[in-house]
C-alpha cells in the first residue's frame, strides 16, 4: 500500500481509493486509516500467483470519521513521522556504510600491526575517517 502523488498506470489488482467527498474525508486521512488496517487487509488476499484483495473486504471495512479539523491535525502528525521515518530509512544505511568503512580501516590498521608493518599518520587517517 502506497501512496501516489503521480499518474500511474492501475493494473487488475491495484486499487486506486479516493474519497468522494473531501469536507467530511480527508484523502490523506483515509490513506492512514487504511495503512494502519494493511496487516488485516493483507490477511484476506485471495489467490495463489498473483494475490488480490476482494472488493467486499474493502467496502466493508469500518473507518472512524472525526470532525475534518481532527483529521488534518491527525495527518499533520502523521505526515511528520512518516517524513522522519523515511528520513532514518535512507540516513541509517548510509551511517551503517561508514561505520563499515570506520570499521574497515582500524581492522587493516591493527592487523598491519600485528604483521609489523604499520604506518602512522594522523592525516591519513583523518582523511579516511572523512569519506
Amino acid at each position: 500500500m502506497d501512496w501516489q502523488n503521480t499518474n500511474f498506470w492501475a493494473g487488475a489488482h491495484c486499487y486506486v481509493i479516493k474519497t468522494k467527498n473531501e469536507d467530511k474525508l480527508l484523502n490523506r486521512y483515509l490513506y492512514f486509516v487504511l495503512k494502519d488496517k494493511e496487516s488485516y487487509l493483507m490477511e484476506n488476499k485471495e489467490g495463489a500467483g498473483i494475490p488480490s484483495l476482494p472488493r467486499n473486504i474493502i467496502k466493508n471495512l469500518k473507518v472512524s470519521i472525526p470532525s475534518i479539523e481532527k483529521q488534518k491535525v491527525l495527518v499533520n502528525i502523521l505526515n511528520t513521522f512518516e517524513e522522519l521515518t523515511n528520513t532514518l530509512k535512507t540516513g541509517l544505511p548510509k551511517e551503517i556504510e561508514l561505520r563499515e568503512q570506520q570499521y574497515a580501516y582500524y581492522r587493516d590498521k591493527l592487523l598491519s600491526f600485528a604483521q609489523g608493518t604499520l604506518e602512522v599518520s594522523p592525516e591519513r587517517e583523518r582523511e579516511s575517517l572523512r569519506s
